[in-house]
């Protein structure tokens, strides 16, 4: 009992990860502001949305967690909803970050709907039920079959409410309806139940589109010239063209550690002289730029971090959950996301929701753990 006791309260290896390289990302963005000149103001004005990304991210995951395991549900899901309306009621914001917004509160609109979709039905079977604090996983202990079914509702509700909501934010932008599309789809094949996809495909999967993406995005910072279809106002113009050029010139001279937080918009004349494009518009090639290849490896670790965290349960939820993840990062390739506090805590609370532990009584012997592959 005490072994178990003592097994129980160690931090899961998929949970232990995302914490390891939370933590090497700040450390190493804290080391790197001791290279940057002027006062301390200056300095946290250029390098806060490095050294914000990753406690964001844990936040959100810590959020998402609490929010599955049933602790306060309702309370945390107006937390995720009240910033989202100021949002969607015309708070002055970037259009894109908006729609990435939009696309993750999709997920977990999605999360929460496919949690619900067996709430109560084993109970209404009349087979013998322990009273849990999951509200996607009610059961009888103590409560009618009525209070079930209200339960199993209101759960919906707000599940299809936080799915709507994104949707309409998702819809600001063409990059945004695409990722939408690909949670949805996610979201349908997780409800249609019969995935044959281990988790560990799931995830290979993912990281796969990121990392095809951000090759892709080196691909085309390299050419000299790009296509006359590649540069129209509709799609991701020749600007973006000059600032990805000037990230991968600016990282051949800084290898290793970068420029250093800021660097890039003092670098690129673009960027200098037009405050709308003070970033690279692409998250790998901003920290190639800025953090070297040592940014590189470890924002790679970041991502990889939450994409296993969110394929830790069943196969519906490890779907939606790496679906969003990887949307959000393919999406930040060709853009600039992580920089903005909602969006990663957003997308924090999607895998935390996707990778929580289902909640145990006490005294209650723990069922099998599932298979890695499974």
């Amino acid at each position: 009992m005490k072994e178990h006791a003592e097994k129980s309260s160690r931090l899961p290896p998929a949970e232990t990860f995302v914490l390891i390289a939370a933590a090497a990302w700040t450390v190493y963005v804290a080391l790197t502001c001791f290279r940057l000149e002027g006062g301390a103001a200056e300095v946290l004005a250029t390098s806060w949305p490095y050294l914000a990304f990753a406690p964001m991210l844990v936040a959100g995951a810590v959020l998402g967690h609490v929010a599955k395991r049933g602790v306060l549900p309702l309370v945390v899901s107006l937390l995720v909803v009240a910033p989202a309306l100021v949002l969607l009621l015309g708070a002055p914001s970037y259009v894109n970050a908006l729609a990435a917004a939009g696309v993750q509160l999709a997920a977990l609109g999605a999360l929460i709907l496919e949690g619900s979709a067996g709430a109560g039905v084993r109970g209404l079977r009349g087979a013998p039920m322990v009273r849990t604090r999951d509200p996607g996983d009610v059961a009888l202990g103590g409560w009618d079959r009525a209070q079930i079914a209200w339960r199993r509702q209101l759960v919906q509700v707000i599940g299809a409410c936080i799915a709507v909501l994104g949707v309409v934010l998702a819809t600001n932008a063409k990059a945004g309806l695409a990722t939408l599309a690909v949670v949805l789809l996610a979201a349908a094949l997780a409800a249609w139940g019969r995935l044959h996809l281990s988790r560990r495909t799931i995830v290979g999967l993912g990281l796969g589109a990121v990392g095809l993406a951000a090759l892709l995005v080196v691909v085309l910072g390299v050419v000299s010239r790009w296509p006359s279809w590649m540069t129209g106002p509709q799609s991701l113009s020749s600007a973006r063209h000059a600032l990805w050029r000037d990230a991968l010139t600016l990282f051949a001279q800084h290898p290793v550690l970068g420029g250093g937080p800021g660097a890039f918009s003092d670098w690129s004349d673009i960027a200098e002289y037009n405050p709308l494009l003070y970033a690279a518009h692409s998250s790998v090639l901003q920290v190639a730029s800025e953090l070297g290849a040592v940014g590189v490896f470890l924002f790679g670790a970041m991502l990889a971090a939450g994409m296993n965290l969110a394929a830790q349960r069943g196969r519906g939820r490890a779907l939606i959950g790496v679906a969003a993840w990887s949307a959000l990062a393919v999406h930040s390739m060709i853009d600039h996301l992580y920089e903005f506090p909602m969006v990663v805590l957003l997308a924090g609370i999607v895998i935390g929701w996707a990778g929580a532990r289902p909640v145990r009584r006490a005294g209650t012997p723990p069922g099998p753990e599932p298979r890695p592959g499974r």
